[in-house]
């Protein structure tokens, strides 16, 4: 597999796995892509663009139904992948997160921010008009606006678990489909917006095994949130394919205002209100905790800021050769 740039993918022609490396290496695709669900910085689309098989993965979701054989045979390996390194990630992150909230959401923004020129360098020569600046200012509100909702939806409420209701399972199935478009463009976060949406940290809560053992139906709420992914990634992955040919310079100024609108909106949803309050009226925890906050902001930074400068110095590389 070839690692080509995204614009001269032919979605149409899914790689074939003749040897075992090639199977192996759409597994690694799929482990990476389970991680970065879980913890932000480099989202699955961008991932799949670093490995050269974006435009393969993004035709594969979209055309499960109608190309079933070769779309299942190309996934299997990457979903297997997604599984064992979604798991992964989980319980790192369901433990450290439970230290601070704040100070893992620094770390958390830093790998975003370092992972910005991946997409940045989508927009280079763009002659920015009315509509792309307007689509670049909507993707960085959005985001802000649902960081600022969630301050006043039912989630927000005081509590460290995830609370069962009906209506909670339609809004858990909407965020299901939210999250699958982080999933599906570059530079956005799952783990981002569900910061945004107030409920990152009660859902790492709720997914202990007594937890569910005492409260079963909380089962629904989480298969509420799955089936939401699944419908998404369906429905979303065949119009961004369409984008992608059509409106590419339109869609990525609306994915740079998104990327940036996620960051902000990370330190201004109802958890991270409630971690503000944690730091307590001493100095001593507030200055501690602003200091070991940006520490982990510039070391997650400086990691996905060099795998960034990796990745554009081999496209660059690639595209001389071509």
């Amino acid at each position: 597999m070839e690692n080509s740039n995204l614009t001269e993918r032919n979605s149409n022609m899914l790689p074939k796995y003749t040897t075992a490396k090639s199977w192996f290496y759409s597994l690694a695709l799929g482990l990476i892509i389970g991680l970065a669900v879980i913890i932000p910085g480099i989202s699955g689309a961008t991932v799949a663009i670093m490995f050269g098989l974006y435009g393969a993965l993004v035709y594969s979701m979209g055309n499960i139904l109608n190309d079933f054989k070769r779309c299942f045979i190309f996934l299997l390996p990457i979903i297997a992948g997604m599984i064992i390194g979604f798991l992964i990630g989980f319980f790192a992150i369901q433990n450290l997160y439970a230290l601070h909230p704040f100070v893992f959401t620094c770390l958390f923004a830093g790998l975003m921010i370092g992972a910005m020129p991946i997409v940045i360098s989508e927009l280079s020569g763009t002659k920015f008009n009315f509509m792309r600046v307007f689509l670049l200012v909507l993707g960085i509100v959005l985001p802000v606006a649902i960081g600022v909702a969630s301050l006043f939806i039912t989630f927000s409420a005081d509590s460290s678990l995830i609370e069962f209701s009906v209506g909670g399972m339609f809004i858990f199935f909407g965020i299901g489909v939210l999250v699958s478009i982080t999933q599906l463009i570059p530079g956005l976060s799952a783990t981002a917006l569900l910061l945004a949406c107030g409920i990152f940290g009660r859902l790492l809560s709720s997914m202990h095994f007594h937890v569910i053992a005492n409260e079963p139906i909380l089962l629904l709420m989480f298969l509420a949130l799955g089936l939401g992914f699944l419908v998404g990634i369906v429905l979303f992955s065949k119009l961004i394919n369409l984008l992608l040919k059509k409106k590419r310079q339109l869609f990525f100024c609306l994915i740079v205002g998104l990327s940036i609108g996620s960051i902000i909106s990370m330190f201004i949803s109802s958890e991270m209100m409630s971690a503000y309050k944690s730091f307590g009226s001493g100095d001593k925890s507030l200055i501690l905790g602003l200091v070991l906050g940006l520490v982990l902001l510039v070391v997650g930074f400086t990691i996905t800021f060099l795998i960034a400068r990796y990745e554009l110095r081999h496209k660059k590389s690639k595209e001389g050769e071509n």
